[in-house]
């Protein structure tokens, strides 16, 4: 019964959710109202309230959970042994933005700096990328730094071209493209994994 009750709940903040995003498409998160939220979902507000203190709260949670997925669909093939920022990640992460093109489109239209790759890979929190960091044996902090801003660059302006041309590519042919780009980067780090292991 319990967890016939978690599968209503998680059902109802998802189509909370959907239609937050439907909403942000025209107007801001300050102009949204609840009970627009509760109409257009067809949950009273005692529903609304079980889940979130408020629209900021609901905004907040919706963004730690996109956040949260964005992640785990980006670093779910390095469990399978495949390299961050291999092709297949790439994939698994386009397809991931490609699957909530409404939350991304909408990101891209209103927020205009923003940073689009920190959000998805929430590197703080990020221990997948360290052996990454370790094998590429950047001599310095600083050219770490450099570096990675060098990538999240290239990426963010790619994802957000993607999306301002209205997914004009599938996730596969994106991540091709990414791999390309940095293919001289990532054959370094896979040689030098592969003498790690001899």
């Amino acid at each position: 019964m319990n967890t016939k009750n978690n599968l209503k709940s998680q059902e109802t903040k998802k189509k909370i959710g959907n239609i937050l995003v439907k909403l942000l498409a025209h107007k801001s998160i300050s102009n949204i109202s609840i009970s627009e939220i509760c109409d257009l979902c067809h949950v009273n507000r005692s529903t609304f309230y079980r889940h979130y203190r408020d629209i900021y709260d609901l905004y907040n949670q919706f963004q730690s959970e996109m956040m949260k997925e964005a992640h785990e669909a980006c670093f779910a093939p390095v469990k399978e042994g495949y390299l961050p920022f291999s092709r297949t990640c790439f994939q698994c992460l386009f397809q991931h933005i490609l699957d909530h093109s409404d939350y991304y489109s909408n990101m891209v239209t209103h927020i205009e700096n923003a940073k689009i790759v920190d959000f998805l890979l929430n590197r703080s929190q990020s221990s997948e990328l360290q052996p990454l960091i370790q094998m590429v044996k950047m001599e310095s902090s600083e050219e770490e730094s450099f570096r990675l801003a060098y990538f999240d660059g290239g990426l963010n302006a790619i994802i957000r071209h993607w999306i301002e041309t209205g997914y004009s590519v599938t996730p596969k042919d994106l991540a091709y493209f990414m791999e390309k780009e940095y293919q001289y980067e990532v054959a370094k780090i896979e040689e030098t994994a592969f003498k790690q292991k001899e």
